[in-house]
């Protein structure tokens, strides 16, 4: 089935994001206060819809390789290997090689100023300071993850609850507030 191209934009960008009113406004609809979220909702809805983004996730599974089972594999993996710890980057007061990191070591660096000054007035001497920013890359991996577990709909920021019928949920709602008091 062909989705009108604001649909098939929609699609398109809900795959990438994960975010329903993003793709709404990003596909080009017309937005004022909180008509994106309601608009995406409706979207979100439609049963053709929901045929586009399942076969769009099926095919980007497909092509990457990527299970619900090796996203939770990594999560388990990241969640249990230590932090790496900035002062193993260093040899005494200097600075490893780059040649002698691992790759993990290396990849903790997201920068690296190297300051030449004199720390000790009157010294004669010119003291090189490395000035070493670190990334946190356990914050990296869990928002990855994170993502993939939202392509498998495994994470959900909020859920929808059908009832057909409205009259008999009050009333058991209500006998449940009254044993409780």
């Amino acid at each position: 089935m062909t989705l009108p191209p604001k649909e098939t934009r929609f699609v398109q960008h809900y795959l990438i994001s994960l975010e329903a009113t993003a793709a709404y406004k990003a596909a080009g609809y017309t937005t004022k206060g909180k008509s994106a979220n309601v608009g995406a909702s409706k979207l979100m809805k439609k049963p053709r819809i929901i045929a586009a983004i399942a076969a769009g996730q099926t095919k980007v599974a497909a092509q990457t390789g990527l299970t619900a089972a090796r996203v939770l594999e990594h999560l388990r993996a990241r969640l249990e290997e230590p932090m790496g710890n900035i002062k193993d980057l260093f040899n005494g007061d200097n600075l490893k090689p780059m040649s002698q990191l691992t790759h993990a070591q290396a990849a903790q660096i997201a920068g690296i100023d190297v300051v030449k000054q004199n720390l000790h007035p009157n010294d004669g001497k010119t003291d090189v300071v490395h000035k070493v920013k670190a990334l946190d890359l356990r914050g990296i991996h869990i928002k990855a993850i994170e993502l993939g577990l939202r392509h498998f709909g495994l994470l959900h920021d909020k859920h929808e609850l059908t009832v057909t019928d409205g009259a008999a949920l009050v009333a058991r709602l209500a006998a449940a507030r009254t044993r409780a008091k």
